[in-house]
């Protein structure tokens, strides 16, 4: 730990084409109470004005340090800001997200009380940045609860985003390049190097929702949500069996989401080729229907999916309408 810096925060932004929010994202890092920080901007190959604003912070704060790359997506920006940060640990934030003035003093206080290489708190997710929440009671959770909790829904734990992580924990770590649900596929990962995880409700990170961030757009990089679970049932059968149960029921999140989303989004048929759109939506329907009486039966299992396990009884044309209907589509 000698070449780092003890108690500094490095803050990871991959910035792509953001120059839309990118100067209120980085006036919240500049704002920030906690002085031991310093913001890692990756530009990942940014065409718009990106650029410029991340140089006016670098101009006027020695803190913030800009690094730039040919186009690579998030994970290659993340392990790119990474490898030059100098922190003791990492923190990550998305270009068009925003923090409370208190978040990272707040997170390393959480860390400090609970003596955990991890702590999350929540993140809000809305069109218009909320007041914070109140301090609520944090939590020490065990590797075997936060990844249980984290797989069947309960609490939004598998975002990097919103946490600081003691960044040996990435020594042999790093986002998958080119896979999406990158977060997704590392975080148990980590938990389990951490072995503990320090969990508040309370609020640090504004995640904007906005009609051209990755949630509300379809793209073949989608499908990858089910590349990503399949292989979390395999590591939970072969190294945690306890957990089986949970990464099942995040495998049928998945396969239902998507289901939905080849069945409501107006440009899946268009994206996809016929071959690709038919081969996943059989795929889906299989699993679900493989797996709608185990999700019935586990009590552990949110009622989202268990609404979703009783409409699957359905014959397909009438599942298909259902699903539609509750989508708010007809």
């Amino acid at each position: 730990m000698a070449d780092f810096m003890k108690g500094t925060v490095s803050i990871v932004i991959p910035v792509y084409n953001a120059e839309r929010f990118l100067d209120a994202c980085l006036k919240s890092v500049e704002e920030q109470t906690y002085p031991h920080y310093e913001a890692i901007i990756v530009n990942d190959g940014s065409t718009d004005g990106s650029r410029e604003i991340a140089e006016s912070f670098c101009r006027r704060d020695p803190r913030f340090k800009l690094f730039d790359k040919e186009n690579g997506g998030l994970s290659s920006a993340r392990n790119l800001g990474i490898d030059n940060s100098r922190g003791e640990w990492l923190f990550f934030l998305d270009s068009d997200d925003e923090l409370y003035p208190e978040s990272i003093k707040r997170l390393m206080e959480i860390q400090s009380t609970a003596g955990t290489d991890i702590a999350i708190a929540r993140w809000a997710f809305a069109t218009e940045k909320p007041l914070r929440g109140a301090n609520g009671k944090t939590e020490v959770l065990t590797y075997e609860k936060a990844v249980e909790t984290a797989l069947y829904q309960h609490i939004i734990l598998n975002s990097v985003e919103g946490g600081v992580y003691r960044r040996n924990l990435f020594c042999d770590l790093r986002f998958v390049e080119g896979l999406y649900y990158e977060d997704l596929q590392i975080f148990y990962r980590l938990f389990e190097k951490a072995g503990q995880i320090a969990y508040s409700p309370e609020y640090i990170c504004f995640y904007r929702d906005h009609g051209s961030s990755f949630t509300n757009t379809f793209s073949k990089k989608r499908l990858d949500a089910i590349t990503v679970t399949d292989e979390i049932v395999e590591y939970m059968a072969e190294n945690h069996p306890s957990l089986l149960p949970a990464a099942l029921d995040r495998q049928f999140s998945a396969h239902y989401n998507m289901l939905t989303l080849l069945w409501i989004h107006p440009d899946a048929p268009s994206v996809l080729s016929e071959d690709v759109y038919r081969r996943y939506e059989q795929k889906c329907l299989n699993l679900i229907k493989r797996r709608r009486l185990k999700e019935l039966a586990d009590p552990k299992v949110r009622l989202k999916n268990k609404l979703g396990a009783a409409l699957a009884f359905l014959p397909d044309s009438l599942l298909k309408k259902a699903v539609r209907l509750l989508s708010g589509n007809k």
